[in-house]
């Protein structure tokens, strides 16, 4: 397996990824849709799969059009890398549509990126813990 491409964080192919962001605009703005005429705005959140050589195996990408006010809320991107993929790159920003464009702020926190962990994985700790804890506990002690 090669390193992702600068400093990326490594992927592992076929596995399902999520891209969270809390995401708010501007005190007293509301997100104007840019469709259908597209002289509005929307915030895009994008995930970029490169390979090892540092060619793009293609983007996820959604567009935030409603359902952003100025109060933080949390959004999140569910994909899953490309067989060739060994990083990802991710991108936020508020795109701005037509002419004369709307001024608005968009602010991002926490943003955070990793490996949706298999639900056989959690079941395989959870055993292990279990395991552990009936160990612990037929080993008994003084009060036992």
């Amino acid at each position: 397996m090669h390193p992702p491409p600068d400093g990326s964080p490594a992927v592992t192919a076929g596995v399902d990824c999520v891209l969270r962001a809390w995401i708010r605009l501007g005190n007293g703005e509301l997100l104007q849709p840019n469709a259908p005429s597209y002289t509005g705005t929307s915030i895009i959140r994008e995930i970029l799969w490169p390979d090892a050589s540092g060619n793009s195996l293609g983007s996820p990408y959604l567009f935030l059009t409603t359902g952003v006010n100025d109060s933080y809320q949390a959004f999140d991107l569910v994909a899953t890398a490309p067989v060739d993929a060994v990083g990802a790159e991710v991108l936020l920003f508020l795109q701005g549509g037509g002419l004369g464009g709307i001024d608005q702020t968009a602010y991002f926190d926490d943003v955070s990126f990793g490996q949706v962990p298999e639900p056989g994985s959690a079941v395989l700790v959870m055993v292990g813990l279990g395991a552990l804890a009936l160990r612990a506990r037929s080993r008994g002690g003084p009060n036992c």
